[in-house]
């Protein structure tokens, strides 16, 4: 029978054969690179802090939550009807705490979140956003802006929320 005469060559892992390897890895290579690291004369770790709001938003009980917010809808529904007396091009339908609006823009849809205790917002402008009351409007989280800005901006119609309490609802 015939055998090559490389079969009785096993193969070494390259770690230990590798001259290259070796000579990065030892104590001359990556002691003095360790030592001479120079340390932050800063001991504590100070985390970077992001926000958008001064103050963060008080998470509303949930019965404060639903006035609120069936408040709000309310509101806009009224603002958006005033729309529909003026223009023909526009449709507004307020039902199950879903306020859904068409108009030239595209089709607009403010839903109730309780879970979250917002209110989000579909736009066909500015895409989607999700807003918490904030004392006395609701306020996007993310980029600070108010939902009644937006609506302002890209629908046309004024819309305030001011004398919203549920303490005295």
């Amino acid at each position: 029978m015939f055998r090559h005469p490389l079969h009785r060559i096993r193969p070494k892992p390259i770690f230990l054969t590798s001259p290259l390897l070796t000579r990065t890895i030892t104590h001359r290579a990556i002691l003095p690179r360790l030592l001479s690291a120079k340390v932050s004369s800063s001991h504590s770790f100070q985390p970077r802090k992001f926000s958008t709001q001064a103050t963060p938003p008080r998470l509303l009980e949930m019965h404060e939550y639903h006035v609120i917010a069936d408040a709000s809808l309310e509101i806009l529904c009224g603002a958006f009807e005033g729309l529909t007396e003026e223009r023909d091009d526009i449709d507004v339908e307020f039902n199950s705490g879903v306020l859904t609006l068409v108009h030239p823009n595209g089709i607009y849809v403010l839903n109730k979140q309780p879970f979250n205790r917002q209110i989000w917002l579909s736009s066909p402008v500015s895409g989607p956003k999700r807003y918490d009351w904030n004392c006395d409007d609701w306020v996007s989280a993310r980029d600070g802006s108010r939902m009644k800005d937006l609506l302002e901006e890209e629908v046309g119609t004024k819309v305030g929320f001011v004398g919203l309490d549920p303490m005295n609802s």
